[in-house]
């Protein structure tokens, strides 16, 4: 449906039509502000045969509120017809105002009838502002190494020497991506392969490793059944091809975390996956976090 919307210029009104939702302009109207003779225009506009293929005819009611047909052409085109006729060649009188229509009067109704659509700003944050920083990864060790601490009754300074040895280095002499692999290894240290802490005085879990027998699979917890399995594939008995099915099984898992959080961030930022909650995503990640420590108990010496 057709509108007609109307543009303060300069103390005159622009009668604008809003066809298919595109601005176009009545130019009669324009003429008589500006002081034209509006047939010999009429008959200007026919001839050009861009301009011609481009009218659209609408009825506008007059100030005396008879409606009349009026000839409108597209907001795009007005600038070409108002350069199209010579300032130097209209009646004194009317020169100042042809002047300021072809000046400012197309840049006026473009900017009313174009403004530019102010998307919400949503800021997704920013990589850096998800990861932590290095002194609260360093606290994060430091609490590590105090459950360590706990777990095996050891000193003070025999836990920093157990993370020194394994790494070659100690954690203040660490770049960011070693000290997040210090962090994840101290939680296999302090995790039994259930992924529960281990308590203080028990290195191993607290419950008695079973045999895998039927029985089992049939009653024990996932817990009782995944220590079961460790104990059976133990480095000390594994040969190496088991080993490097292990490592491939790592290598997926790790892909498959990667796949997990690009999952969560399109749901929260991009508005997609909508058919799955963010908690479904969260225990996920959690079951992939948890088999990857299983499975890295297993190969660890």
């Amino acid at each position: 449906m057709n509108q007609i919307k109307t543009v303060q210029f300069h103390g005159q009104t622009i009668s604008v039509l809003l066809h298919n939702n595109q601005p176009h302009v009545a130019m009669k109207p324009i003429c008589e502000n500006i002081g034209l003779d509006w047939a010999a225009q009429y008959q200007k506009i026919k001839r050009n045969a861009v301009l011609n293929s481009r009218i659209v005819m609408t009825t506008i009611r007059g100030e005396d509120g008879k409606p009349r047909e009026n000839l409108c052409l597209p907001l795009g085109f007005l600038n070409g017809w108002l350069f199209g006729v010579d300032a130097n060649r209209v009646k004194p009188e009317i020169r100042k105002r042809l002047l300021q229509y072809q000046a400012e009067c197309f840049e006026v109704l473009n900017a009313h009838f174009n403004r530019p659509i102010q998307q919400p700003r949503i800021q997704p944050p920013s990589v850096a502002e998800q990861l932590p920083t290095r002194n609260e990864i360093l606290q994060v060790i430091e609490m590590l190494l105090d459950r360590l601490r706990e777990i095996n009754n050891w000193g003070g300074i025999e836990a920093d020497r157990h993370l020194s040895k394994h790494f070659g280095k100690a954690p203040n002499a660490a770049t960011y991506a070693e000290l997040v692999k210090m962090v994840r290894w101290l939680h296999r240290q302090t995790q039994d392969i259930g992924g529960r802490p281990i308590l203080a005085g028990h290195r191993y879990p607290e419950t008695q490793v079973r045999p895998i027998t039927a029985d089992l699979m049939r009653n024990a917890t996932q817990s009782e059944i995944m220590q079961a399995v460790a104990v059976h594939l133990m480095p000390r008995t594994a040969n190496a091809n088991r080993r490097g099915h292990a490592e491939s099984a790592l290598f997926e898992i790790a892909n498959l975390h990667e796949v997990l959080l690009k999952t969560l961030h399109n749901k929260r930022y991009n508005n997609e996956n909508k058919n799955i909650n963010d908690r479904q995503i969260e225990q996920a990640l959690m079951e992939a976090g948890r088999l990857h420590i299983f499975i890295s108990d297993l190969i660890t010496d």
